[in-house]
């Protein structure tokens, strides 16, 4: 015996329910042809009498499967009461399967931003391996992640060997900008008098040795990171430039007149309190 019977949509009665939407009641088979007869002969069930009412979506009312109630026994078959009592649990059928289907896919949407925050954990972590347990460096990386896909400045303090620059690698790795030029560079390193020369372009001839033209530092650094260790040494007399060229993206080219765009994200990083700095 077939452990599982398929019914037809044409030829049969589950067929003609879900076709017209409506219940069907056959309460004489014994003289129609039909899929019943199949049925018949593969389980040895005699059909006398069907009642199949649909079970609908309660929310889209299309018809979605159907209920098939049959009976064997001689006439007379199903009546009214009979009828009204399965059409009562078919829409209770209704319920329950529409209410499956609403928690899968509740439970779908609420788990995507979990996967999503994994699946960035994991690109994230496969770029630069980094364990933290104190909850002070979760903080640390949880703002990483945030600024790594963000065009914005980064300000970062700490005291030396607290590890500015590994934070500021992991940031520029993230993700957009991490196949883009990384360019760090300490101004305190620098000579104030090359400063300028150092970080904005030059035309040839503007100053003594200047036998070509040379692009700058921000330059470089054109739709990548610009690092900046230790800002707060840069001189007085050079942070007005530095201002307009981090705020407003754009810089003067010694030697020459025109402006220049510095399309670069910059990180700043100080082991001095700038706010005591600004104050005293």
């Amino acid at each position: 015996m077939e452990s599982e019977i398929e019914e037809p949509r044409e030829g049969s009665i589950v067929g003609r329910t879900i076709s017209s939407g409506q219940c069907v009641v056959v309460n004489d088979l014994t003289n129609l042809a039909g899929f019943h007869r199949t049925a018949d002969a593969k389980t040895g069930f005699v059909i006398r009498s069907a009642l199949c009412p649909p079970i609908k979506g309660v929310t889209s009312g299309r018809v979605t499967s159907a209920v098939e109630v049959l009976n064997n026994h001689r006439l007379p078959g199903f009546d009214e009461q009979d009828t009204d009592l399965i059409e009562q649990i078919s829409s209770y059928l209704s319920l329950a399967l529409d209410n499956i289907l609403i928690s899968e896919e509740t439970s779908s949407l609420s788990g995507e931003p979990n996967r999503e925050m994994a699946r960035f954990e994991s690109d994230f972590l496969r770029i630069i391996p980094f364990i933290a347990q104190s909850d002070a460096m979760r903080e640390v990386l949880a703002l990483v992640r945030i600024v790594c896909d963000t065009p914005v400045n980064v300000l970062i303090q700490g005291e030396n060997g607290t590890g500015k620059e590994v934070i500021t690698r992991m940031i520029h790795e993230g993700r957009d900008r991490r196949y883009r030029s990384f360019v760090p560079v300490n101004p305190s390193a620098i000579p104030e008098h090359l400063m300028e020369s150092e970080f904005f372009e030059y035309e040839k001839g503007a100053f003594t040795g200047a036998g070509a033209a040379r692009p700058g530092r921000f330059e470089e650094a054109k739709g990548g990171r610009l690092f900046l260790d230790e800002v707060a040494d840069i001189s007085l007399s050079m942070q007005p430039k530095f201002l307009k060229a981090i705020q407003e993206n754009e810089g003067s080219r010694l030697g020459a007149n025109r402006l220049i765009r510095c399309d670069a994200s910059v990180i700043n990083a100080t082991n001095q309190n700038l706010c005591e700095l600004v104050n005293s």
